[in-house]
């Protein structure tokens, strides 16, 4: 028989079956580590919670979740239960930032946008136990935002609004309060501070300087 036939004979046998075989249903997905289910609820049931911006710190799930009771609060999941860390602003206030109110982990310190009522969502953070707040960048119940967080040179540089329609950026040494880039380095008056990363030996950022439009500014740990 030629390979031709022999072919066409193969397929005669093999189409039929797959066509049985595809009248019935298949698996949708493999078992054990492939499978997704459900880690925790806030709230259960169908009505649930909103959860945000969760980030791995000391060997568990720290997020937001937002719930009518409480509001936007602080959540732990040790991947079992999980629990409320504090309601920051009591009752149905929320006491954390909606997007990214966990920025990350900084120098061994879960760093979170949140408000006491009182400072509006400015830096704080939180040492497993105890939440400290980091920067009232502007003053006040009006809100700081920080946000683009990057670690450079063994420190932390991040943006945060200090005025109605300014913005600056930020140094912190771990050690003391955070400063504004423009006291640090003395001559250089560079408003806002966005879209941070690290090339190299540099950090990039995008900001703008007095009567300019923002542009794009190189860094080398001294001169701008």
């Amino acid at each position: 028989m030629s390979a031709y036939k022999s072919l066409r004979t193969l397929l005669a046998l093999v189409l039929p079956l797959s066509s049985l075989f595809g009248a019935y249903p298949q698996p949708s997905h493999a078992s054990g580590s492939e499978e997704i289910y459900l880690a925790t609820e806030v709230v259960a049931g169908a009505t649930g919670s909103s959860i945000y911006s969760p980030v791995a710190y000391q060997g568990k799930l720290y997020f937001s979740a937002e719930t009518p009771e409480y509001g936007r609060e602080l959540y732990v999941f040790d991947g079992t239960s999980t629990s409320m860390v504090v309601d920051f602003i009591p009752g149905p206030g929320s006491g954390m930032y909606s997007s990214g109110g966990a920025v990350g982990v900084f120098n061994n310190k879960l760093l979170l946008i949140m408000d006491d009522g009182s400072t509006g969502y400015e830096l704080y953070q939180f040492d497993g136990s105890t939440i400290s707040l980091v920067l009232d960048a502007y003053p006040g119940p009006t809100n700081g935002f920080p946000s683009n967080f990057i670690e450079y040179g063994g420190k932390l540089y991040f943006g945060a609004t200090v005025l109605v329609t300014t913005g600056y950026g930020f140094v912190w040494d771990y050690q003391s309060a955070p400063q504004q880039l423009s006291q640090v380095h003395a001559g250089y008056n560079l408003t806002y501070f966005y879209s941070p990363t690290v090339v190299g030996s540099d950090l990039y950022f995008v900001a703008r300087t007095p009567g300019a439009m923002p542009g794009i500014v190189k860094f080398d740990g001294t001169t701008f």
